[in-house]
């Protein structure tokens, strides 16, 4: 009886997602899929291959590779924390953090309001 009472209570609560820091979001992050909602169905990049490389300084840079046009772009940015928010180029983008587990976030795009799915790169 206890036992069905932990699993209901922890079915009620959920499990909480990791909190993002400054330390958490260090290295290259790289960009699987796009969706319309957090939980929905994720797409595949299919036409790019995207990163996003954060180093402890407060610098970072965004690559962008599309291989069928033999294009590569790199752009620099900066970059802060405000407590879920991830603010480039001075709070030109933002990225809000919307579950953080491991070496996986889900970032919501806040200019186009969809929702990047990245993972670390090791």
């Amino acid at each position: 009886m206890k036992i069905h009472l932990m699993i209901l209570l922890i079915l009620c609560i959920g499990v909480q997602a990791q909190e993002v820091t400054e330390q958490s979001l260090l290295g290259r992050w790289f960009h699987q899929g796009i969706s319309t909602t957090a939980t929905g169905t994720v797409e595949p990049v299919k036409h790019a291959q995207i990163y996003w490389v954060f180093e402890s300084d407060g610098k970072g840079e965004y690559q962008q590779t599309v291989p069928s046009r033999n294009m590569k772009n790199a752009r620099p940015f900066d970059w802060k924390l405000s407590g879920p928010d991830i603010l480039l180029s001075g709070g030109k983008v933002k990225y809000t953090v919307v579950e953080f587990e491991g070496d996986k976030m889900i970032w919501k795009n806040e200019r186009l309001g969809d929702y990047f799915h990245v993972e670390r790169q090791k």
